[in-house]
């Protein structure tokens, strides 16, 4: 999974200080989702879909993390946990090959798009977090 350590996703968890853990755990989601979503590439308004529910689980706990009560590793452990809480529920779907570890793995194909504002840390880049060990 080192080919992934220079993709944006994965930035974004080094950047939030995530623990290496769940950043091993979510390259290896993100490996999954890349095969699931190629192999129902033809049902992209039932991926769509997942991925609008996806990012929904994430904002909803994103801001616990921006009103502080939780750290940027507790944000990755509870969107993940939603995740897989919700597989069978709000994120069932009719694709083959999809469980929550794809899903789980379609939320960092979402942060691995700059559009997406998917995001661990309040923290934008590098150079802040360099700066913030300075202050």
């Amino acid at each position: 999974m080192d080919s992934y350590s220079n993709q944006l996703f994965v930035i974004k968890l080094i950047i939030a200080d995530v623990s290496k853990c769940l950043i091993s755990s979510s390259k290896e989601s993100y490996f999954k989702a890349e095969i699931s979503c190629r192999l129902n590439k033809n049902h992209s308004d039932k991926i769509n879909n997942l991925y609008e529910k996806i990012k929904f689980i994430y904002q909803q706990e994103y801001y616990a993390y921006d009103q502080g009560k939780i750290s940027s590793s507790d944000l990755v452990y509870k969107v993940h946990k939603e995740i897989t809480n919700n597989d069978l529920s709000l994120l069932s779907s009719a694709l083959e090959g999809i469980s929550f570890l794809e899903k789980i793995g379609m939320l960092h194909q979402l942060a691995n798009i700059l559009e997406h504002e998917v995001v661990w840390s309040n923290t934008k880049s590098l150079e802040d977090k360099n700066e913030e060990q300075f202050v």
